[in-house]
C-alpha cells in the first residue's frame, strides 16, 4: 500500500515576492500477477516433423514476473489455424499446477505431444495457458507438424537431415548432366559430306541447298510417277505421230531441174538402150580385141534401180521412166532421201 513517497516542490516569484511550497504523496502499487512463459531452448524445434505415433517432449519455462507470489493451473489446447480443436494429436504435461511461485522465480514444465496414425499434415498450434482464479495470466503458442512420409524405411529416413539434403542435391545435379549428355547423343550430325561424292568439289553452302536438292523428289513424283497425263502431253504425242506432207513442188515436164546437172547435158526422153549407133562412135580406132565366146553374145542393157516412190505418189508431171533415172535427185533436193 505504500511503495514509495513522491515529493513535489514549487517555487514562484512575482514583483520581488517569493513563494515556496511542497507536498509529499504516498504512492501505492496494486498487486500484479503475470507469468512469463517461454521455451527452454529457442534453437531447437522438436515439435516440427514429429513422427506419427511417436512422442516428442519439450521443456517450457514459467517465470513469475508479477509483484506477488503466484499460484495457478496449467492447461494445453491443440488448435488448427482457424482456432478449431484438433483431435488427431495427444498432449501431456507435468506439473499441471503451480503453487506459491515467488517473485522472479521460475519453474520447468515438460510438455509431450504424440500425433496419431491418421494425423493430417496440417499444422497444429500447441497452446499452453496459465490461469489464476479463472483469469489467464500467461500464454505460449508452439507451432507443430507431423512428418510428411508415413514410411519408416529407406536411405533418406535413416540418414540425418544434414546428410540427406546434400545427397539429394548431388543426385539432382547428376541427373541433369546425364540428361544433357543423352540429349546431345541423340542429335543428328549433318555435315553434308554424306551427299558429296569422293574427290568432288561443291558449293560451300551445302548444309541447306544441297540437302534439299538431294532429298526433294516432289518434281519426280508429280511428273513421272503420278499416273496422270495432261491435255498438253496428249496433244504433243498426237502431233508427233501425224506425218504432215510437205508442200508439193511442181516439176516441169521433161528433165527436172538440178543445180548440179547442166541443162542440155542429158537428152530428153528415155536414155538410149543398148550400144550407141556406129555413126556416133568416135573416129579414133580402137584395138581389135580377141574373139571370145562370151563376147559374141549380145550385151544386156544396164538395169537402173528405181528409188522408192513416195507415199503420196509421183511428183506432179513426172513419169515412171523419169522417176527411175532422176528420182534420187528429187529425193535429195526435197530432203526425202
Amino acid at each position: 500500500n505504500s511503495a514509495f513517497d513522491l515529493l513535489v516542490s514549487v517555487s514562484a516569484s512575482n514583483a520581488g515576492r517569493v513563494v515556496e511550497d511542497s507536498v509529499r504523496i504516498d504512492v501505492a502499487v496494486l498487486e500484479s500477477v503475470y507469468a512469463n512463459i517461454s521455451v527452454e531452448d529457442d534453437s531447437k524445434s522438436p515439435f516440427i516433423g514429429v513422427t506419427r505415433e511417436q512422442t516428442t517432449s519439450q521443456n517450457i519455462i514459467i517465470r513469475n514476473d508479477g509483484n506477488v507470489p503466484i499460484s495457478g493451473d496449467m492447461s494445453i489446447d491443440l488448435l488448427d489455424k482457424d482456432g478449431l480443436t484438433r483431435g488427431d494429436w495427444t498432449v501431456s504435461f507435468s506439473p499441471q499446477t503451480i503453487q506459491n511461485l515467488a517473485i522472479g522465480e521460475s519453474v520447468t514444465i515438460e510438455v509431450s505431444v504424440t500425433p496419431n496414425q491418421d494425423a493430417t499434415s496440417k499444422r497444429v498450434m500447441v497452446t499452453l495457458n496459465m490461469t489464476v482464479q479463472g483469469t489467464a495470466v500467461g500464454q505460449l503458442v508452439i507451432e507443430s507438424s507431423v512428418q510428411a512420409g508415413t514410411g519408416n524405411g529407406g536411405l533418406l529416413n535413416v540418414l540425418p537431415l544434414w546428410i540427406s539434403m546434400p545427397l539429394i542435391a548431388v543426385l539432382a545435379i547428376v541427373a541433369v548432366i546425364y540428361a544433357r549428355k543423352m540429349k546431345k547423343s541423340g542429335e543428328l550430325s549433318d555435315s553434308g559430306e554424306d551427299l558429296v561424292s569422293p574427290d568432288a568439289h561443291a558449293n560451300p553452302d551445302h548444309l541447306g541447298v544441297r540437302r534439299e536438292e538431294a532429298t526433294d523428289i516432289g518434281g519426280a513424283v508429280n511428273e513421272l510417277t503420278s499416273g496422270e497425263v495432261t491435255g498438253d502431253e496428249i496433244a504433243a504425242a498426237l502431233a508427233q505421230s501425224i506425218i504432215i506432207p510437205k508442200e508439193k513442188k511442181e516439176v516441169p515436164t521433161g528433165i527436172p531441174p538440178s543445180a548440179q546437172i547442166a541443162l542440155g547435158s542429158i537428152p530428153l526422153g528415155l536414155p538410149p538402150a543398148g550400144l550407141p549407133p556406129l555413126g556416133q562412135l568416135p573416129s579414133k580406132q580402137l584395138p581389135t580385141l580377141p574373139t571370145l565366146p562370151a563376147l559374141q553374145q549380145p550385151i544386156p542393157a544396164p538395169v537402173t534401180s528405181a528409188p522408192p516412190v513416195p507415199a503420196e505418189g509421183l511428183p506432179t508431171g513426172w513419169t515412171m521412166e523419169q522417176w527411175t533415172h532422176y528420182g534420187h535427185q528429187w529425193l535429195e533436193r526435197n530432203d526425202r532421201a
